[in-house]
């Protein structure tokens, strides 16, 4: 009898929980940024996973007297000055600009986060000096941080990713600050504090997850930033060598046979373009989301 009264309650079950999934998606499948957003972010890593089943070729496969040749059939995008395809390359340069973008936003976030909820909580003189490092960090180019990076680990990618997320983490600092100074002032963490509850525990179970809308935004934004500098840096032969591919040196090259084979730079233009395009937009639409005021109006 039990049996069959909980075979009998599960179906209310499951279809309030099914309501409840579709009212929280309601707000993301009426933002149509957000659902262009994510087909093209999506897309990217999708293509960027499929790389070595999307293609026939390597991408360092040179092919003689298969040079420069013009987009067709067998070769999509055409081929280089060293007769490689230039789709395959595209494609897995796409996982070069993905795991660049996490990675150094991953990176700041661990650093940045942690000091600013330090910063912003604590205040006094530790508010004060990590502020003016921030300061200070927010003054350097990123160029001339991954230049400095370079004269001590010698250009690569792990420089890009060192020398980038010094570079971002102020801005998960300043940000992360300012919404635990407004977030300690709340009735709920007074109450926490007169509860006796400790500083870290306040933190953690009551100012951070307060945070986290706005943190995520920040997030997909940062990634774009970090995929237009990667290819910056990997232009100027800082990033990413050869022969791994590159949008910033699939670039470079294009450049110098700009007059011969003006779409060598065309193609990895148009991937770093469409993949920015889609952080912005997603960036752009989760606060959209996310923003009461916004939301409201």
């Amino acid at each position: 009898m039990s049996k069959a009264n909980d075979e009998l309650g599960s179906g209310p079950r499951l279809a309030s929980r099914h309501h409840a999934l579709s009212k929280k998606l309601q707000p993301y499948l009426r933002n149509r940024k957000a659902i262009v957003s994510l087909c093209m972010v999506g897309s990217v890593m999708f293509v960027a996973l499929g790389a070595d089943w999307l293609t026939p070729f390597q991408y360092d496969q040179m092919r003689a007297g298969g040079f420069l040749q013009s987009p067709s059939l067998r070769y999509p995008f055409g081929t280089d000055a060293f007769g490689r395809d230039v789709w395959t390359r595209v494609i897995h340069g796409s996982r070069v600009s993905l795991q660049v973008a996490a990675i150094i936003s991953l990176l700041s976030a661990a650093v940045g986060i942690p000091l600013g909820l330090l910063s912003g909580y604590a205040r006094g003189h530790l508010d004060h000096v990590l502020m003016a490092v921030a300061d200070l960090l927010f003054t350097v180019p990123s160029v001339l941080m991954a230049l400095v990076v370079a004269a001590v680990l010698g250009p690569g990618l792990t420089t890009v990713m060192v020398g980038l997320s010094i570079v971002y983490m102020p801005q998960y600092m300043r940000l992360t600050r300012g919404l635990a100074l407004s977030l300690a002032q709340r009735d709920f963490v007074l109450a926490a504090r007169t509860l006796g509850a400790s500083p870290g525990r306040i933190i953690l179970r009551a100012v951070f997850p307060n945070c986290a809308a706005p943190l995520v935004v920040l997030t997909a934004l940062v990634m774009s930033y970090a995929i237009l500098a990667e290819v910056t840096l990997s232009f100027l032969g800082i990033g990413t060598q050869p022969p791994t591919p590159s949008w910033g040196l699939m670039l470079l090259e294009g450049v110098e046979t700009m007059y011969r084979a003006p779409l060598l730079a065309v193609f990895p233009g148009l991937a770093v373009t469409y993949l920015v395009l889609g952080f912005n937009l997603l960036g752009d639409s989760l606060r959209d989301i996310w923003d009461p005021y916004v939301s409201r109006r």
